[in-house]
């Protein structure tokens, strides 16, 4: 049995010596078919031992590719790309496998290596590289040749087999190029016109559009092939890659249910494995975003009072299935270990964003059939901590007085007039005289000079050391300014512990809130924020507790931005920094407080379930009027009832 390797070339003097070494010792043979090298691709070739011919190009490979079965002599032929090598194994047996061959033909796992930006290291395919020597078996296509369905008109046969060929195709510039797709383009739309019925030449003619931007034209390519032609000879592989391409078009201009619908078609192709993985990231992105949409179309018209939560229960249930599906597949590829390890990490973040975002869309559920949601959160015994000479301590930079005189107002008429050991200091800078003014008559001002962070961050330094220098102060409430007012004195009643951090609504959670996940990301990693995620979110805008506990939580938290912030951007991280310290055990006799024990923070509520009493005062889930709102100013109706119930309707400086 005498066997010949055969190969077309052109300027590839730099991977033709990995190829004809591959099957040195193994083939009788190498004829190597030049159509025209501009480099010493020839000279490479003879010195390996190869016969080489000269061919003039006709933008034809296949007429190329015959070329050099013509010219060959062996029983059976090898035909390999300068690009592709045999691996040791099949080296090894490839005559065996030859000799105890009955069929006409044997295919041959193609095992393509991936640029690290792709998914996997590597893909497989299965084509036919092995066949017996005769004339009727003729390479076919001009671009993308084949030699199986030669085979199949003369009545042969082909089977599988253990051969393997390495491809390094993919991971050359040159075989990326814009230039090398252009010229396909235009062989592939030559191949079209003369086979207007083969779905093959359709698909590869629509695969390359896809690869060089042009989507309108490459989706109509594709879907004429599904629509028109019938793709029953075609290999599941090649319809798994359209498919695959349909539903990247769809994701690309947004169009995520039409992304779904072609990702679910791919997967479910039998024996297509290729693009599992592709295909399962569009569907899982697709789904993510749908559920997302429809969760949010949901919260935002209640949170515009157009809807309640419960006339909405019906939309519900189609976004809680993407969600779903999306979790579902962000999970099954974060824990494919065919993947490459960077991928599969960044997969994880995606499968937690998933989860969270399945875990909101259960608990909207929950509440529009009028349950209460849960709040799990460890508490230590109750103690009773009374406090005689509490300071407020806030910071302003740059806000007029306009926005913040209700916070200076209803602090006066319920803190500062019935708790005489109480005080309020204010850390001002960038104010205008008006705004310097009016607090410096409602409180202590002391100016400061604004840092290269914001004040969110300067103000864990300012109040430390304002503190150590005030020993009589037993205790103190840190809090935002200008969304906060007071309905009551949160000191009147004694401290259920040493520091108290209250929650917000258990609506949300650190997953499912984006900013508080984004907080958590960047400060600790998918890894802390994941084993985070399904936990109620405690608001660093208002902390309360007893002297030593809240200087210890204010060193904690400079301490904790400070060793986690990678740019030295600390704006808006301090709360993922609160959260991880409070979740991990980390701040001293600390207590989180349910949302409305005190503090009721409210931004993220709906307005069906915000209701004031006949004085105006906001009240809790329970009927209480808790001591401190805060994010009241997103509410409008709420800005109204805070504008009656104070003594003026405008700026007292008017």
């Amino acid at each position: 049995m005498r066997l010949s390797a055969t190969l077309i070339v052109k300027n590839e003097a730099g991977n033709l010596q990995r190829c004809l070494q591959s099957v040195a010792g193994v083939v009788d043979e190498i004829v190597v078919v030049d159509t025209g090298s501009t480099d010493n691709t020839a000279t490479v070739a003879e010195r390996l031992g190869a016969r080489v011919l000269h061919h003039v190009w006709t933008e034809d490979f296949a007429a190329a590719r015959n070329v050099a079965l013509d010219a060959a002599t062996g029983d059976w032929i090898l035909h390999l790309d300068a690009d592709e090598a045999l691996t040791p194994e099949t080296a090894r047996g490839l005559r065996t496998a030859i000799e105890a061959c009955t069929a006409d033909g044997l295919l041959v796992t193609m095992h393509h290596f991936t640029t690290p930006d792709t998914l996997v290291d590597h893909f497989e395919s299965e084509e036919v590289r092995v066949f017996r020597n005769r004339p009727e078996h003729r390479f076919e296509l001009n671009l993308h040749t084949q030699i199986l369905p030669s085979i199949q008109r003369a009545g042969g046969v082909v089977a599988r087999s253990a051969l393997r060929i390495w491809h390094y195709g993919y991971l050359s510039e040159q075989a990326q190029g814009s230039d090398r797709q252009r010229r396909n383009l235009e062989l592939l739309l030559a191949e079209a016109r003369r086979r207007p019925d083969d779905a093959y030449s359709w698909i590869k003619l629509g695969l390359t559009q896809q690869s060089l931007g042009q989507d309108a034209e490459a989706e109509r390519t594709l879907l004429h092939v599904w629509q028109d032609l019938d793709v029953n000879g075609v290999n599941l592989d090649v319809l798994q890659q359209s498919l695959t391409a349909l539903a990247a078009i769809a994701e690309r201009r947004g169009d995520f249910p039409v992304a779904r619908h072609f990702a679910r078609l791919g997967l479910e192709l039998p024996g297509a494995s290729r693009l599992t993985p592709a295909l399962r990231l569009i569907g899982a992105n697709a789904a993510l975003q749908i559920g997302v949409q429809r969760t949010v179309e949901v919260l935002t018209r209640a949170h515009r009072g157009q809807q309640t939560l419960a006339d909405q229960r019906g939309s519900l249930p189609s976004a809680r299935a993407a969600l779903a599906e999306a979790t579902e597949g962000f999970q099954a590829l974060a824990e494919d270990t065919a993947l490459r390890a960077t991928h599969r990490a960044n997969l994880a973040d995606r499968w937690q964003v998933a989860r969270a975002q399945l875990g909101l869309c259960d608990r909207l559920m929950a509440r529009a059939c009028g349950s209460e949601l849960p709040v799990h959160v460890a508490a230590g015994p109750a103690q009773s901590l009374t406090l005689e000479r509490p300071v407020t301590l806030g910071a302003v930079r740059g806000l007029p007085w306009g926005g913040l005189w209700p916070f200076f107002e209803t602090w006066t008429a319920h803190v500062g007039r019935v708790n005489p050991g109480a005080q309020l200091v204010i850390f001002g800078a960038d104010l205008d005289d008006e705004t310097r003014d009016e607090i410096a008559r409602h409180a202590t001002l002391v100016p400061f000079t604004p840092g290269a962070q914001s004040v969110n961050v300067q103000r864990y330094d300012l109040y430390r050391d304002w503190l150590a220098a005030h020993p009589e102060c037993d205790g103190a409430l840190l809090t935002d300014v200008r969304d906060v007012i007071f309905q009551g004195d949160p000191f009147a009643r004694p401290l259920t512990a040493p520091l108290m951090l209250p929650l917000e609504d258990p609506l949300l959670t650190l997953g499912s809130e984006t900013n508080n996940a984004e907080w958590l990301r960047t400060l600790y990693g998918v890894e802390r924020w994941a084993a985070l995620s399904d936990l109620p979110i405690a608001c660093s805008g208002t902390v309360f507790g007893a002297r030593a506990a809240v200087i210890a939580y204010l060193a904690a938290m400079r301490a904790e931005l400070v060793a986690h912030a990678t740019d030295g951007k600390l704006a808006g991280l301090d709360q993922g920094a609160h959260n991880a310290l409070l979740y991990g055990g980390r701040l001293a006799g600390a207590a989180a407080v349910p949302n409305g024990e005190r503090v009721f923070t409210i931004g993220s509520m709906f307005p069906e379930n915000l209701h004031v009493d006949a004085a105006d005062r906001v009240l809790a889930a329970d009927g209480h009027a808790p001591e401190i709102v805060h994010q009241y100013d997103r509410h409008p109706h709420l800005i109204d009832a805070v504008l009656r119930v104070l003594s003026c309707p405008v700026s007292p400086s008017v």
